[in-house]
């Protein structure tokens, strides 16, 4: 085969890879993603803001880890700033998780990628890369400074991530096609990620993920949270099914209450004027 042919081919590859990274995952990666992540992979490729509020263990880094691979390896240039809500969930899960699956990737495609401790750059790809940083409501800035052609924000946890990081990132995410996806177990009814579910759904692709929607969740540990806290409980709403909590922390009267208070009818009741 001709040296052009040969190059005509791989472009054709890369551009079918870059369309389809469900295509990515099963061919380059060899994973057979489960239904939500099949549908949350097809969104990435439409959509600019995604959010995704789950249960625990539903396979949520691991599809982070194939999205920042497909990003890494099929755009150029590419700006990937990641984080969370701790630098343990960083650098001990999530760098952990991208880098046991790129050593799946066909070795050309590895050769292509430099680990750091907080980076991941391409050796031919000036200024391309994936990095790490803490969120920290003390270091706001830590995620200014990001621009440029297929931006990508991965946000980790992001139901324990402050708001202020939230504003201080919308100045990158000014850039036209830039994209932002978070992922978490919804401990909070209240904040940003929060509000994609709420007041700012409209401009959010959305999914819930419970542990019923998994094939990685044990059904002997669902049974178990239910016996040990019950299914109405608020443990059991963000943990077992990505619902967020009814009540949080810090308040008196419960978020639901207050919502159906606002929208029941009163028959009988005539307001009476005070004057």
């Amino acid at each position: 085969m001709a040296l052009e042919e040969k190059n005509a081919e791989l472009s054709d590859t890369l551009y079918k890879l870059r369309q389809d990274p469900v295509l990515f995952v099963e061919s380059l990666l060899g994973a057979n993603p489960q239904q939500w992540q099949r549908d949350a992979l097809r969104a990435i490729a439409t959509s600019d803001k995604i959010a995704i509020r789950s249960s625990h263990g539903v396979g949520k880094t691991a599809f982070l880890s194939w999205v920042i691979l497909w990003l890494l390896t099929t755009h150029y240039p590419v700006k990937i700033p990641c984080t969370a809500n701790s630098q343990n969930q960083l650098e001990q899960v999530l760098w952990s998780e991208i880098k046991k699956w790129s050593k799946k990737l066909p070795i050309g495609f590895q050769n292509e990628l430099v680990f750091g401790a907080d980076k991941i750059m391409l050796k031919n790809v000036p200024e391309s890369g994936c990095w790490a940083r803490t969120a920290k409501k003390d270091n706001p800035e830590a995620l200014q400074g990001f621009h440029g052609d297929n931006l990508a924000f991965i946000i980790e946890e992001a139901s324990g991530v402050d708001d202020i990081i939230f504003e201080v990132a919308q100045g990158a995410l000014s850039t036209h096609g830039a994209k932002v996806v978070m992922v978490g177990n919804p401990t909070s009814s209240t904040g940003y990620f929060a509000d994609a579910f709420g007041k700012n759904a409209e401009r959010w692709t959305k999914m819930t993920v419970s542990c019923y929607d998994s094939e990685m969740v044990s059904p002997e540990w669902i049974e178990d949270m239910k016996r040990q806290y019950g299914e109405e409980s608020n443990v059991f709403r963000t943990r077992c099914l990505g619902l967020p909590p009814e009540t949080d922390d810090d308040t008196i009267i419960s978020r639901h209450l207050l919502e159906s208070a606002v929208a029941r009818d009163i028959e009988g009741m005539e307001v009476q004027p005070v004057w």
